[in-house]
């Protein structure tokens, strides 16, 4: 008899990229959900204000399926932490650090 696949292994991936913006400027575009443009769904649920620990926001994602995000902890313009609920029961924890390069650019690390 063969032993069941497990599916229990975590994955850790962690994207950086310079960013030609100071990292007030990106901090912004973090926190505030009517800027949220660069994320790939619409938004449909979210505070009409600065995001805050505790904040709840909702996305339809492609083929309808949504997509959570609870802020569980800031640092004002330095990290930002995320549980990511994903279709399917998948989940993700996510965390983005900004890193000031210079006065005109910044590191965005997501892991």
């Amino acid at each position: 008899m063969t032993a069941p696949v497990r599916f229990d292994a975590a994955m850790i991936t962690c994207p950086t990229d310079i960013v030609r913006a100071p990292a007030e400027r990106v901090w912004e575009r973090l926190i505030d959900p009517a800027r949220l443009g660069w994320v790939d769904a619409r938004l449909m649920e979210a505070p009409a204000r600065h995001l805050a620990v505790g904040d709840r926001l909702v996305f339809a994602a492609s083929l309808g399926l949504r997509v959570s995000w609870v802020v569980l902890a800031m640092e004002p313009l330095r990290s930002l932490d995320l549980d990511i609920g994903l279709p399917f029961g998948m989940a993700n924890r996510q965390t983005i650090v900004l890193s000031p390069m210079d006065p005109e650019s910044c590191r965005v690390t997501f892991n």
